[in-house]
């Protein structure tokens, strides 16, 4: 509440919490271990509407910022995450670099599609020709996900130019898997077979005539 700041800074633990509250940061706050709840996330939307992860930089803090991230998007909350390395949390952070370096994490906090990103991009070799194809199609497939128009333009030029990759070719490819999408909605409907449909048809049939019997 007093914070005067317009994020909140979510980490694991208590004593990432008061390490970054005596260096002056008193806008973070803990989900105490990494078990980030939407019930928190509803919490933390009074206060504020982004939220910077300081998550541990290991593999459990990766994917609990992964879940987060979920979360947070599911609460249209904007999200970036703070990178730790070469340490591990923030109080090893602020511990051996100080203060002074820690805001420059801040001000230089990743945008969360392209932290998930990252990520996907470690399960593929960039140098290997079938490899990265595969890993543009998983870019196109994360920017169907963005409903509004307008964000998911300008994360797709953002993206383009990120990969490397022409801006029209990287359009093309999104319009192909959103288009495939749409398809297998609708494969998914289910349909009314000819009998079904029969047997619906005589049994109003048979309805409207026992009402007009009981007159």
């Amino acid at each position: 509440r007093s914070a005067r700041a317009d994020y909140i800074i979510l980490c694991e633990g208590y004593m990432d919490v008061i390490a970054m509250h005596q260096a002056g940061f008193n806008m973070a706050c803990a989900s105490l271990g990494t078990a980030f709840t939407s019930g928190q996330a509803t919490l933390v939307r009074r206060f504020a509407k982004k939220v910077l992860l300081a998550y541990d930089s290991d593999t459990a803090g990766t994917n609990a910022a992964l879940k987060a991230i979920g979360i947070l998007k599911d609460m249209n909350m904007g999200c970036r995450i703070i990178n730790m390395e070469p340490y591990k949390d923030p109080d090893e952070f602020i511990g051996n670099l100080g203060r002074d370096e820690f805001q420059k994490r801040i001000d230089d906090a990743m945008d969360s599609f392209f932290f998930e990103l990252k990520i996907e991009e470690r399960q593929y070799d960039q140098k290997d020709p079938d490899q990265r194809t595969r890993f543009l199609h998983r870019v196109a497939e994360k920017l169907c996900e963005f409903e509004d128009e307008i964000r998911r333009e300008n994360y797709l030029v953002a993206a383009a130019d990120k990969y490397m990759v022409q801006t029209e070719q990287l359009k093309r490819l999104v319009i192909q898997k959103a288009t495939a999408g749409a398809g297998r909605e609708r494969d998914h409907v289910p349909q009314i077979s000819a009998t079904v449909k029969k047997a619906t048809t005589e049994e109003l049939i048979l309805k409207k005539q026992r009402n007009l019997d009981l007159y």
